[in-house]
């Protein structure tokens, strides 16, 4: 069995759909637990571009739960450049974001990876409705002065903390080579100079 007494932080990724009250609750028990939300925007017609589910009313309000529980801190992903988006709804994103009081905002820029639904759906279309590099510079550039003005500390080159908090440990040791080890499906450890994925079998 694992000590907790070592552990220095537990990082939990979670999609908002999956995400209720009552996982919260049991969430919160957790010593050194942050949670951290795949939101990617809260543009409906980009979540559906991409084919993610976009209650708007049900992403707010469990990051509001999570934000008023005694989760040790709430962050969130956006991705800019996704298809179907524009400055306007990017900047409506982290609008939102701070607006919530969120405590890690993260902006990562569109990454189309091999054999996903995404690249299969860039070669049939390849039209108007994906963004190209200087659009993204410029939404990456505007995104973050919004954050700057809202008194948000940039800890790295995606990674945005509200009062100066630290980043994510985990974040720290991928950036500096250390090891981490990622529990669930799909999830990837660093172990002595190792890098592996988990099956989804």
């Amino acid at each position: 069995c694992c000590d907790e007494s070592v552990l220095e932080e537990i990082l939990l990724e979670s999609n908002h759909a999956s995400l209720s009250g009552e996982k919260i609750l049991l969430y919160e028990r957790i010593d050194k637990l942050k949670l951290n939300m795949g939101i990617q925007s809260f543009d409906s017609v980009c979540l559906e571009t991409i084919k993610r589910k976009s209650d708007q009313d049900h992403i707010k309000q469990v990051i509001l739960q999570a934000l008023n529980s005694k989760i040790n801190s709430v962050g969130i992903d956006l991705i800019y450049g996704l298809p179907n988006s524009s400055l306007e709804s990017c900047l409506n994103d982290v609008k939102n974001a701070v607006c919530l009081g969120i405590d890690y905002i993260t902006l990562y820029p569109l990454w189309i990876e091999k054999n996903t639904i995404l690249e299969k759906q860039n070669k049939k279309h390849n039209d108007n409705n994906w963004i190209n590099y200087n659009d993204r510079k410029e939404m990456l550039v505007q995104m973050s002065n919004i954050l700057l003005k809202n008194g948000y500390l940039q800890l790295s080159s995606y990674h945005w903390s509200k009062k100066g908090l630290p980043n994510y440990i985990y974040s720290q040791r991928q950036m500096e080579g250390n090891s981490w080890l990622g529990i669930g499906a799909g999830a990837v450890s660093y172990l002595d100079g190792l890098s592996f994925n988990n099956t989804y079998d």
